[in-house]
């Protein structure tokens, strides 16, 4: 599947990053953590916060994508 790999994150459409990530949730699987930060992104600039929530909720303080601070 392109885009499963953190290296072909840049492969997927908006579209498909958030059915992929809408998916991998709904199977409770883990979204790796690239995927799940791209996912909660592309949420807020579609005006959907909750599923932005969802998707950064699944990023691990020990993750390189958590927030330095």
């Amino acid at each position: 599947v392109p885009g499963h790999q953190e290296d072909e994150l840049g492969e997927l459409t908006v579209e498909d990053l958030l059915a992929y990530a809408a998916w991998t949730h709904d199977c409770h699987a883990e979204l790796a953590p690239a995927h799940a930060l791209a996912a909660a992104q592309a949420a807020v600039r579609l005006f959907d916060p909750k599923f932005a929530l969802k998707c950064a909720g699944s990023i691990a303080p020990g993750d390189s994508e958590w927030p330095a601070g």
